[in-house]
């Protein structure tokens, strides 16, 4: 009772003071878009010193709290009640992964397991439910881009460094990751938002240069590694971007995005040419492999180890946050360890969420594919997360969905925001 007599007074006390009000707002969003921002930096910053120390460490202890910081700012100044029904449905689906997860008890397992959980598990439902929660109002959308827009400018930074090392040690393949780590973890910072940079590019003239920047940064690195996912993810980009063009019916824009990437391979090709012809080469035997001998494939290993080592009921449940099946993992050979996350986004969906965390993405890309009809309709924001959703979709059938990087933020606001356009 008398808790909402001290409710009334302050909305009257607001009412009558509107610009209080909405300087004080103002003042309460600035401090969840600057707690965001030193989330993601830190993310950043954490693959490059990641070396196992106590810095490393605290890097990305600090990067989780400043996200969980941000999601409780947020919550304080925004009614839960109006909250986006798929956001709702991802807060109940995060608590119910935490509950299984904590069956296993893992906070009793040692320093070492819990900063584990910390810097995976846990900084992976922060960050992909903050970026939700950009999702949900189109000023918040604005702040988004500012993130963007700062973690891209530190994109190409790291991305011209890693170029440089390159140059300095005469390297141009860079296969050999383990000797190279510090030019792999550089090239991390555009993998997170390569998408959203690529399809705002696309569609957006403002910042183009720097968003271009970061996808070709993203591609040239990604090259360089031979990394097959990043060749299929610039090529998706590409081709859903003219495809979303066509059915615009704007045909001379996807020309013209045709001929000019037609122009930049041929420049490229008659300079490098014998470099162009070698990675090409390199890359073709690496997605051969998989065609050669399926069974082999690494992360369909991993997968394998996965139904192997789990009970059919564990795999319909999931595991839940922080709860580590001890089994096979991708990229480290034939040796047993705990398996924070499967390299295969859909399958990882289920080892952590089960057939609720599954029905919870169907539910979520049911209503891109209804929104997606009215797409002529739509705003160009809409578009650039309606194609990092495509882009997301696709990648879940050769690539992780969980990572201890930043892009779980860059991936879930285009996500949500394409999800619940209509309802906005």
């Amino acid at each position: 009772m008398i808790n909402n007599i001290f409710i009334n007074i302050k909305n009257n006390y607001y009412i009558n003071n509107r610009d209080l009000y909405n300087s004080l707002l103002s003042k309460a969003e600035y401090r969840v878009y600057i707690t965001s921002l030193w989330s993601l930096i830190l993310g950043v910053l954490f693959p490059v010193i990641n070396n196992g120390s106590t810095i490393s460490s605290l890097v990305s202890l600090l990067s989780t709290f400043f996200a969980f910081i941000s999601i409780i700012l947020y919550y304080s100044i925004n009614n839960r009640k109006k909250e986006l029904p798929c956001l709702k449905a991802y807060i109940y689906i995060v608590i119910y992964m935490i509950f299984i997860g904590a069956t296993c008890g893992w906070f009793f397992k040692g320093k070492t397991y819990i900063v584990m959980v910390i810097t995976n598990d846990i900084k992976y439902v922060l960050l992909f439910w903050l970026g939700g929660i950009y999702s949900t109002r189109e000023r918040y959308m604005l702040h988004f881009n500012k993130i963007t827009y700062i973690i891209s400018m530190i994109a190409i930074f790291m991305g011209c460094i890693a170029i440089l090392i390159m140059f300095s040690k005469g390297i141009y393949i860079l296969r050999d990751i383990d000797g190279n780590k510090i030019i792999y973890h550089l090239w991390w910072a555009s993998t997170s938002c390569y998408a959203y940079c690529g399809y705002h590019a696309f569609f957006y003239k403002d910042k183009r240069n720097v968003y271009f920047s970061v996808f070709f940064v993203y591609f040239l690195l990604g090259i360089a590694f031979l990394k097959r996912s990043c060749f299929v993810n610039v090529m998706t980009v590409i081709v859903i971007s003219c495809i979303i063009l066509l059915f615009q019916k704007k045909i001379r824009n996807a020309i013209v995005w045709i001929f000019v990437f037609f122009i930049a391979f041929i420049i490229f090709y008659f300079i490098l040419k014998d470099a162009i012809i070698m990675v090409s080469q390199l890359l073709f035997n690496r997605f051969n492999i998989i065609t050669e001998d399926i069974d082999s494939f690494d992360r369909i290993v991993e997968w394998k180890s996965f139904v192997a080592n789990s009970t059919l009921k564990q795999r319909l449940i999931g595991f839940g946050v922080g709860n580590y099946l001890l089994s096979l993992r991708y990229g480290i050979g034939n040796i047993e360890t705990y398996l924070n996350a499967i390299h295969i986004g859909w399958a990882n969906i289920i080892y952590k969420g089960g057939i609720l965390y599954l029905i919870f993405y169907m539910y979520l890309y049911k209503n891109i594919i209804m929104n997606c009809f009215l797409i002529q309709n739509k705003s160009k924001m809409y578009i650039i997360c309606l194609g990092v959703s495509i882009s997301s979709l696709l990648s879940l059938f050769y690539e992780g969905s969980w990572t201890y990087t930043i892009s779980p933020f860059f991936i879930s606001a285009p996500l949500f925001y394409a999800s619940s356009y209509t309802k906005n």
